[in-house]
């Protein structure tokens, strides 16, 4: 037999569709080999609380365990156990916020906040009042005439 190319694609082509086959039947063969073990994978056990605020730095406390700031370029994701948690945030000069939460196993909850300023100025400076304007007021009917007529005589 001589080798040539037609020979050498034929032999090719019977390599690679043998080696394909082993492939795909080697993860058809079940292990007979029990015991325990760990598995690995994108399935957690946790949840994630992801949180954004306006104004950035805020603190945020999960549970009453302080857990950072936000800032004003990504949200501060927060990995917690599921179950009901308590959301709190804090910033100088603002309202407080607070939110009971449930996150389920795997669950990413996110949650934007805009804290209210308490800021408060005793002396805002001159207030503007407008001019008063006049208009009729429709309740008062105002002076009744009678029509004068001439006596006959």
């Amino acid at each position: 037999m001589q080798f040539n190319q037609n020979n050498a694609g034929r032999v090719l082509s019977a390599l690679l569709i043998l080696l394909t086959a082993a492939i795909l039947v080697s993860g058809c063969i079940e292990s007979s080999e029990s015991g325990s073990g760990s598995l690995a994978g994108t399935y957690s056990d946790s949840g994630y609380i992801q949180i954004w605020t306006v104004p950035s730095g805020a603190s945020v406390y999960v549970d009453g365990e302080y857990l950072g700031e936000t800032d004003d370029v990504e949200d501060l994701s927060v990995r917690v156990s599921p179950g009901s948690h308590k959301l709190e945030i804090y910033k100088q000069g603002y309202e407080s916020y607070l939110e009971y939460l449930y996150i389920g196993s795997g669950e990413t909850v996110t949650r934007d906040v805009f804290l209210e300023s308490t800021y408060y100025d005793p002396d805002p400076g001159p207030v503007w009042t407008p001019a008063p304007t006049w208009e009729p007021d429709p309740t008062y009917p105002g002076p009744v005439y009678e029509a004068a007529t001439r006596p006959i005589y």
